[in-house]
């Protein structure tokens, strides 16, 4: 299990799309420099996460993991649509968006992730094919499960690695 290394590569994932969204803006205002620097940075972040997604889904562990209830857990794709899109609405009036600002932000993000056993819906995982689902063992435990396939039934075991204590990765039967 990597705890904070998973919770950091799903949050470094699910806000880059922002950064794209704001290196739009910038090139739309005629502001080359700071287009290309959100766009530099979302890329390496973007690369960065998916670098430590796949270090992390082909190192740890392989462990049976047997579901018992299955529910949707990737509905939330409608707030992190309408927070991806709002640098796009709003534009910017006062100069470029700061990285003063928004490094703060990341940083406190990235704090409250890794220090509690939430989880966020990551849009960015969504693009690559990955689903997010809500599942409970025999055992009564809730874990989210992160899977490429639909789950359709119950019953199943499976193989995973556990990225959280409340995250799993399925890998395949």
């Amino acid at each position: 299990m990597i705890r904070r290394a998973g919770a950091l590569c799903l949050t470094v994932t699910a806000l880059a799309p922002v950064g794209f969204a704001y290196s739009l803006v910038a090139a739309l205002h005629c502001d080359v420099g700071t287009a290309v620097r959100w766009f530099s940075a979302c890329v390496a972040l973007s690369l960065l996460g998916w670098g430590l997604w796949r270090h992390v889904i082909n190192r740890l562990e392989r462990l049976p993991f047997k579901v018992c209830g299955v529910e949707v857990a990737d509905d939330q794709n409608v707030a992190f649509l309408l927070l991806y899109l709002l640098p796009l609405v709003s534009g910017y009036t006062d100069g470029p968006p700061s990285w003063k600002i928004w490094l703060p932000i990341a940083a406190v993000m990235s704090v409250a992730i890794l220090t509690s056993y939430s989880y966020h819906f990551n849009p960015m995982l969504g693009i690559m094919g990955w689903h997010f689902f809500k599942t409970m063992t025999p055992e009564g435990v809730t874990y989210v499960m992160i899977t490429k396939r639909p789950l359709h039934s119950a019953g199943r075991t499976t193989v995973v690695v556990q990225l959280s204590e409340y995250i799993v990765v399925e890998l395949g039967e």
